[in-house]
């Protein structure tokens, strides 16, 4: 390409002959084309290139988008070009659906035309879209271009622009993306252009983080974080929650891609806050990571292995929200039994520790002279909804909940007062740090582990969106007590990947901490169900795991499990790599 000819028209594909035209007209000097810019023989060189392809569309003045399907088509209206004529009808829906209930004509607008191309549906474009202040499409039959502020099309006489600027594609998410421009700080900055991102299509599965390098690369100057196998460093543990949302789907099985990242699941990939579901159990209310427990390690090729620094959750701050919920359920069976010396309840996180054991001693006090005296030999089933139960168990189960939240039994570490016993504890243990050694992005990390069954729910759920059905597993032991929960799944991968086994004991591994919504309804004397109270209290984040011969863990689902219930299994602590 650097040789006299080497850029000669009559060797270069229609399509950048017509863009370098189009820059010309347009007075700019330079073009970047990915197939002839980035260099392809040195990988050193290629990956400084990829990481800086955030940089190069963000801060270009223009980015062309041919809409057309392969590169002899060109850019239709740019110099003799023809606008080919086309007969095919896009814009009647005779029948009624959901997005146009009337039944009647609609116009192929941008939505349209951008929708159904291949530019569309290629993982490698996602970037020119994501981040390009200005783009300029070129469809078969008309222009269509927009940038941070403004929109317009070729031919807004036939399609009013008060129409088409209201396509999807024109706001939100679509092609009016203003994510550089806008501060934020939170894991959304990074789910919110994953879930776009990771449905699209790849030629070569080993392109799946390179294809992405150049929107990492500016989710790692915005969050001030490194990006670890597509995960921001600064929000990983919430970052390990991701649920595959689509059917069909199967894991990449490449070397430098771990099972724990999103990168690891062919089809697209969701973060939720609704994301367990189930029956028989509050657990379908459990929230993402709301405290931070394990410390994470990773294997890297660079530096060997070091910790991963991510934001603190604290528990601390978890277990007082907990015990204030408690006292909610307390005050809620009778006021009368609130301590005076507090005008009302408050769940604030700005109450200090030293006034929520003051009222907590207060209300076991009055308890005592009322004769209720708090026991977890009274704790009532793990159901959803405690519905229609007794004075007496609806102030048992507040104090349940405050004895549930005294302290954290469940966590090794935290339920020691011996600081040798601590030290013992975290330490690592040298075999499996070795092992990770030979794993690239291997997650290395002292936790609690247990071999539990997993068992299908047997019937599914219809969800809109995705407008697909969803189901998940029930966490058991061997003898069929329900411990927890796994993340939604489809029907597919449910039977794909728990199906064949079912007596089969999995690793179960505790990753952090949660917390589930509950309840306590009334439904005598009404005609329908009555909410008394409701309050959260805290689960265990736990991964479902297969380990291999070498002892390396490898993720297929998520979950919820219950802690005092989990403490019953006998949990094992361990240094565990998950590869």
């Amino acid at each position: 390409m650097g040789k006299p000819g080497g850029l000669d028209r009559d060797t270069l594909p229609e399509v950048i002959v017509d863009a370098i035209q189009l820059c010309a007209e347009l007075g700019q000097r330079y073009l970047w084309i990915d197939r002839l810019c980035i260099v392809q023989d040195d990988m050193d060189t290629k990956g400084e290139q990829l990481d800086a392809m955030g940089v190069i569309y963000h801060r270009a003045f223009l980015t062309i988008v041919a809409l057309g399907d392969g590169v002899t088509r060109g850019l239709p209206g740019v110099s003799s070009r023809p606008r080919p004529t086309s007969y095919v009808n896009h814009s009647w829906d005779l029948l009624a659906t959901m997005r146009n209930p009337m039944g009647d004509a609609r116009i192929p607008w941008v939505e349209l035309a951008v929708q159904n191309s291949k530019w569309n549906d290629r993982a490698w474009t996602f970037q020119e879209r994501f981040l390009s202040r200005r783009r300029l499409f070129f469809d078969e039959g008309q222009v269509y271009g927009n940038c941070c502020k403004e929109r317009w099309s070729d031919n807004t006489d036939r399609y009013p622009e008060e129409d088409w600027s209201k396509t999807a594609y024109w706001q939100g998410e679509g092609l009016n993306d203003t994510f550089v421009e806008e501060a934020q700080d939170g894991l959304a900055v990074c789910t919110g252009p994953l879930q776009q991102y990771t449905p699209r299509s790849l030629t070569f599965q080993e392109d799946i983080l390179n294809a992405f390098a150049g929107v990492g690369s500016i989710l790692r100057s915005r969050l001030q974080t490194d990006m670890l196998c597509g995960h921001p460093e600064k929000f990983f543990l919430e970052s390990l929650l991701w649920i595959p949302n689509d059917d069909g789907g199967k894991r990449r099985s490449l070397s430098d891609v771990p099972s724990w990242s999103w990168a690891s699941w062919v089809d697209g990939v969701e973060w939720s806050e609704d994301w367990v579901i189930g029956k028989d159990t509050y657990l379908t209310k459990t929230s993402g990571a709301r405290a931070s427990v394990v410390e994470f390690f990773i294997s890297d090729a660079k530096s060997g292995l070091r910790k991963i620094v991510h934001r603190e959750l604290s528990l601390q701050r978890l277990r007082k929200e907990c015990r204030w919920w408690a006292l909610h359920v307390i005050k809620e069976k009778d006021p009368a039994w609130w301590p005076h010396s507090i005008d009302e309840e408050d769940r604030s996180r700005d109450v200090p520790d030293d006034e929520v054991d003051l009222v907590v001693g207060q209300c076991l006090e009055v308890a005592l002279r009322h004769g209720w005296e708090p026991s977890n030999k009274h704790m009532l089933p793990r159901t959803e909804a405690l519905t229609d139960i007794s004075t007496g168990d609806r102030m048992q189960t507040g104090f349940r909940l405050l004895e549930e939240h005294e302290r954290m039994y469940w966590w090794p570490p935290l339920n020691t007062d011996s600081p040798a016993e601590r030290e013992r504890l975290a330490k690592l243990d040298e075999k499996a740090c070795s092992l990770a050694a030979g794993i690239p992005n291997a997650l290395v990390f002292n936790t609690s582990v247990a071999r539990l069954r997993v068992t299908p729910y047997g019937s599914s759920w219809f969800f809109i969106p995705p407008r697909r059905r969803r189901t998940g597993c029930y966490i058991t032991t061997a003898d069929g007590e329900t411990v927890g929960v796994t993340i939604r799944m489809s029907p597919w991968l449910v039977h794909h990947l728990f199906n064949a086994e079912p007596e089969k004991d999995y690793a179960v591994l505790v990753l952090g901490v949660g917390r589930a919504k509950r309840q306590i309804r009334k439904t005598e004397g009404s005609g329908s169900d009555s909410r008394l109270c409701e309050w959260f209290e805290w689960v265990l984040l736990v991964m479902v795991a297969d380990e291999d011969e070498q002892g390396v863990f490898r993720r297929l689902a998520v979950g919820t499990v219950y802690p005092d219930v989990w403490v019953k299994t006998q949990p094992e602590w361990r240094t565990v790599v998950v590869g």
